[in-house]
């Protein structure tokens, strides 16, 4: 009954909230669609996480209301917060021209991110006053580039991977 008590006067989680529970190493997404005196009721949603793990999505899921004080919970939309941080992988060979490949990725990661970007900035300042946020993130979509040592299929070799880091919705 105490995590009922700090879910519901300290404000981090309310009913529609989209959240992730990792338990025993077990992520679950979902949108939270009650809370009571001693669960949170999440329904799951179709996800990477659901997609790689279980192929199955759509459960309703108990959380307990202790699990607060034991395991991570990460409020994708709080104070309505309607943006995330997303990425995808996409692998060039070494010899490729990567520096071109990554100019051709954050072009299209800020063309199609751009509204999502502005959305970020307005819910950003909103946060600032709650929270003390001194410097703001950029929002603009940006492109990682890292190496990585790939065996594949019998085949191995080095791989310049550029990883995209975009806006997009929350849900």
């Amino acid at each position: 009954m105490l995590g009922w008590t700090v879910i519901v006067f300290g404000g981090s989680f309310h009913v529609g909230d989209r959240i992730k529970v990792r338990k025993d190493g077990e992520d679950v997404v979902g949108d939270i669609i009650d809370i009571s005196l001693l669960r949170m009721t999440i329904y799951e949603d179709v996800t990477i996480v659901t997609v790689n793990s279980n192929r199955r999505a759509g459960r309703i899921i108990f959380v307990p209301n202790n699990y607060i004080f034991t395991d991570l919970i990460a409020n994708y939309s709080h104070h309505s917060m309607k943006t995330v941080w997303d990425g995808i992988d996409v692998v060039c060979s070494f010899d490729s021209n990567h520096k071109k490949a990554a100019h051709i990725i954050k072009d299209i990661a800020r063309k199609y991110s751009k509204g999502y970007t502005e959305i970020a900035k307005k819910q950003m300042s909103k946060l600032r006053n709650q929270y003390s946020i001194k410097k703001p993130e950029r929002r603009a979509a940006r492109v990682y580039l890292y190496r990585a040592l790939r065996c594949e299929n019998f085949r191995s070799g080095t791989w310049q991977t550029p990883l995209p880091r975009y806006l997009c919705e929350a849900r």
